[in-house]
């Protein structure tokens, strides 16, 4: 496998581009820091403008200026944050400048009034305040005087009757509700910002910073600058960090822009007024349309006006548009801090991104509620939907080219050590990651911006195991990247049916049954189901007989590398009614079916899950009708939706067309699917051969296709249960296994017996598989390899030397010290060991312990040998008679000691480092559990046949 063969060879693609926190300092001081980086391995870099005191001033010229040639001379690649405040939006204050161009909110005021009445007023000029246009005024009626509900009907239009800050009325008898409705730039959140649903309002970083970078650095881009990356642009309607911001809220600013209402007033016609009350208030039966209506419109702007003009305006200059939006606690659907619909904002850009940091994800912590730093949900959405956003976006939009980014660490606290990091990275590899941001690196200490700071200007202990932990990264996305991603069934992204304001189940519901199955998932956006006038006659609608393609439409097994995409550029104009550039058409495919598989660029799917909804977006509704009789198999989660979007009724057939499956059985559905239609390639089964059946739910697996067969990763995500189990290939043509470990870049290959791989994963551990044609004559069997024949175990019962030594603080040499290693103390044979950093040991310390002993054992020839750590925090490097055996990072770990073991007396070292949370003791680390440091169970030396 030519992949893995760039790797033995030392060889590898990029996958990571650090966060370099830049503050304006020294040439030579970035020097150094560069020098660290690349001692990581890592080859690209991406520079946090955010704490620059002089960003696109002269300050920041003259430290990108030395960057880029150093850059250069290198062989680097830089990456640039595209703005001088957090989030992206503040245009390094060009909204100041052209204060017409900031934020626009859409507003209400309202207050009630009675009926019969003639000749009657109200002031009303006070409540659009000093800057508000009014749109429109409303005397609107109330059914009720217990809810805030208003109607749908029977609405009077009195803007005409509007003069010198008065409105004046003949009102019927009865009670009313009289709407102000006006557009203003106050009231709302971070008003000095973009306004990412007007063109011209995000042409302003596009001039502000994107055409100040280019004008001067234009010779370097797509060489050295490789593009630039957005943090976190938001809707912004309201201040902070609500992440249920929805319509349906009173008194609350929604976004808006000319665009915006030019839209609105061309789908709503007449009603374009008196529909704008029930964006805030129930309004009856039209209520879910006008809200949904008003969604799907507005977040087709966000897609075009911001991330695909800032897409296209990077690929015209050969780079590229990278970044990510809040997607936390479900946030990605709806506004305020977020951007409304995951998959709309992504379009432009040209990796799909995430990010994870403020402890969002941590081991076991998998239910609804989990407190973070931020709020005290949703762990499941965390754990479950997350990073399958991005992964399933690189899948399906074609100008990801299978690139899926997380910003990854950040802001977890110097509680954070390698041995989390690592399994931080492995949770998002497995989930279909493959490009990597970690949050930062800093050149100061102690810097209390968003610790863990990877150098820490020589500070951090850990650093010398976080280069491993790099190179173990880069390696593992480098395999698991450039192929086809193999899935088990698509699950509908549930944007518009939660903008229904009706009940609408998250798509991380059904996503768990099948992860905790060893069933993998996209996610797939309505988008995808049909280009929006499909209800206008559209006669090429994919799926058609006609549909370009469809005759030569690849199987499953060899769909690698396909240029001719079904639903390209042919198909121009999707949802929201807004248009799309070539740029936009490149990164959306649109679905088809072919032989009942669900097909999306170079994805196929045994079936589409909908997540239970009262109210089902109407082009779902639609696909599912236009595609049934070609085998397309619809799992509806629990119950039939009630209506569309639109509150019509569903087709009296639609029943007929999709099956009911209760939530607990939908991953039992789906495999059984899978296996008859003959898609599975590999199933996890018990060690005896039945069918797992639920039996490892903190298993999870990923499966890629390369040009010469699979790559997988499994990873035991449980904090406490090993896995003992067997995976089945069921296609005969594999005959040869490799199993690659990359954290010591070491791969071994053996003949596939039979049908079965043994399945063996301590708590935490990942082990990566390339399945592959052709054997690899005289090897001995892969079962002999994986599972050889335990012959004896002992603990190593021995006094441990116990000394420490700490780097002084506020270290930062190019020349690498010497420890020197204080004496400490003794911890004899049966004594329990200790945590060293507990109390009546050194709290207060960071630095390294060395445990050293001295311990027998026989050795025979043709035996391995293996230490076991079953307990140990946070990494440890292990030295045996002189030869050093690398570090280890997550408990349980192992080492193979073979060639290192004497016959008799046998000198062992541990050096274990901890992290700088017991020094510094930072506001961040406060919500993660500490493990105790130091070896804290008694190592383990086992040898076998």
């Amino acid at each position: 496998m030519e992949r893995l063969q760039m790797l033995l060879r030392g060889e590898s693609t990029s996958h990571i581009l650090p966060f370099l926190w830049m503050r304006g300092e020294d040439n030579e001081t970035i020097g150094r820091e560069l020098d660290r980086i690349e001692e990581c391995g890592i080859r690209e870099v991406c520079l946090e403008s955010r704490p620059h005191p002089d960003f696109c001033g002269p300050g920041w010229w003259e430290n990108l200026d030395y960057i880029c040639a150093e850059a250069k001379k290198r062989e680097m690649r830089l990456w640039i944050l595209d703005d001088d405040k957090f989030p992206t939006g503040h245009a390094n204050g060009g909204y100041a400048r052209q204060p017409e161009k900031k934020k626009l909110y859409l507003a209400e005021r309202h207050m009630d009034v009675h009926g019969p009445c003639r000749s009657g007023a109200v002031l009303v000029k006070n409540f659009t305040g000093s800057d508000g246009n009014l749109l429109g005024i409303l005397a609107v009626p109330k059914p009720d005087g217990e809810t805030l509900a208003v109607s749908g009907e029977g609405i009077l239009n009195l803007t005409d009757q509007y003069e010198n800050g008065f409105v004046y009325f003949d009102l019927p008898e009865g009670a009313y509700r009289l709407f102000v409705l006006f557009t203003t730039r106050k009231g709302g959140g971070r008003e000095e910002y973009i306004n990412l649903i007007d063109s011209d309002s995000v042409r302003v970083l596009l001039d502000e910073v994107y055409e100040k970078h280019y004008e001067r650095y234009h010779e370097y881009f797509g060489n050295v600058i490789a593009g630039f990356f957005s943090d976190e642009p938001e809707l912004g309607n309201v201040p902070g960090y609500p992440f249920d911001d929805t319509l349906g809220k009173k008194d609350q600013r929604l976004p808006w822009s000319g665009e915006l209402e030019a839209m609105l007033r061309m789908k709503w016609g007449k009603d374009f007024l008196t529909a704008l009350p029930a964006l805030w208030y129930d309004s009856g039966e039209k209520t879910s349309k006008i809200r949904s209506e008003y969604m799907d419109v507005m977040t087709g702007l966000v897609r075009k006006c911001f991330s695909s003009q800032l897409g296209k305006w990077c690929r015209d200059r050969g780079v590229e548009y990278i970044g990510h939006v809040i997607e936390d606690d479900n946030a990605h659907t709806r506004m305020g801090c977020s951007t409304g619909h995951y998959f709309r904002e992504m379009e432009g850009q040209h990796m799909a991104g995430i990010d994870v940091v403020h402890h969002q994800i941590v081991p076991g912590f998998t239910e609804p509620v989990h407190q973070w730093i931020a709020g005290d949900r949703d762990g499941e959405f965390f754990h479950f939907g997350l990073a399958k956003l991005a992964s399933s976006a690189a899948h399906i939009q074609e100008n990801k080219k299978g690139r899926a980014l997380c910003e990854i660490f950040g802001n977890y606290g110097w509680a954070e050590g390698n041995s989390f990091m690592k399994w931080l990275t492995n949770h998002m590899l497995v989930r279909g990651i493959n490009e990597f941001t970690p949050h930062a690196f800093s050149m100061r200490y102690p810097d209390p911006d968003c610790p863990p700071h990877f150098y820490a200007c020589g500070n951090n202990p850990g650093f010398a195991c976080f280069t491993q932990l790099m190179k173990y990264m880069n390696r593992s996305a480098h395999l698991l990247s450039g192929g086809v991603h193999l899935a088990d069934a698509a699950i509908l992204y549930h944007a518009e049916s939660e903008w229904s304001g009706k009940e609408a189940m998250f798509f991380q519901k059904p996503a768990r049954k099948l992860m905790e199955a060893q069933l993998d998932y996209d996610v797939i956006p309505t988008d995808v189901l049909a280009p929006d006038g499909w209800d206008k006659g559209r006669k090429d609608m994919p799926g058609r007989k006609d549909m370009p393609g469809r005759k030569d439409m690849p199987g499953r097994k060899d769909m690698l590398g396909r240029k001719e995409i079904p639903g390209g550029k042919e198909l121009a104009c999707r949802s929201g009614d807004v248009s799309t550039s070539e740029e936009e058409t490149l990164a959306l495919n649109y679905a088809w079916v072919e032989e009942g598989w669900l097909c999306i660029h170079r994805e196929r799917y045994s079936c589409l899950i909908l997540p239970y909804a009262r109210y089902l977006d109407r082009r779902v509704v639609r696909f599912v009708s236009e595609h049934a009789h070609r085998g397309l198999k619809v799992l509806v989660i629990d119950e039939l939706p009630e209506r569309d979007t639109h509150g019509n009724l569903l087709p009296e057939d639609w029943k007929n067309q999709v099956t009911v499956v209760p939530l607990g059985q939908i991953a039992e559905k789906v495999e059984m699917l899978e296996n008859a239609m003959g898609g599975r390639e590999l199933m996890v089964l018990n060690t005896d051969g039945t069918t797992a059946s639920g039996r490892f739910p903190n298993l999870r697996s990923l499966v890629m296709r390369q040009p010469e067969g699979l790559v997988v990763m499994y990873f035991n995500e449980s904090i406490s249960e090993k896995v003992c189990a067997q995976v089945r290939v069921k296609n005969p043509d594999f005959e040869r296994l490799t199993i690659y470990d990359p954290w010591r870049n070491r791969a071994e290959s053996y003949p596939l017996e039979d049908s079965y791989i043994p399945l063996s994963l301590e708590p935490g551990e990942a082990v990566f598989y390339c399945l592959e044609k052709g054997r690899k004559e005289g090897a001995e069997s892969v079962c002999e390899k994986l599972f050889p024949v335990l012959a004896g175990r002992r603990k190593l019962e021995v006094d441990w030397k116990v000394s420490k030594w700490e780097q002084p603080e506020g270290i930062d040499s190019e020349e690498t010290m010497t420890p020197i290693f204080e004496e400490g103390i003794l911890l004899e044979a049966g004594q329990e060991l200790p945590n060293l950093n507990g109390p009546g040991y050194w709290p207060s310390f960071a630095g390294t312990y060395r445990y050293e002993t001295i311990f027998q054992q026989p050795k025979e020839n043709g035996r391995i040998y293996c230490l076991v750590l079953p307990e140990a925090s946070d990494s440890v490097r292990v030295e045996l008679n002189g030869v050093e055996l690398g570090f280890l990072a997550g408990f349980p770990a192992r080492v193979d000691i073979t060639d290192a073991l004497k016959e008799g007396a046998n000198a062992l070292i541990l050096d274990v480092t901890n992290t700088l949370v017991w020094r510094v003791k930072d506001g961040a680390s406060t919500h993660l559990q500490i493990p105790a440091t130091g070896i804290t169970a008694v190592p383990v030396i086992e040898w076998f046949d």
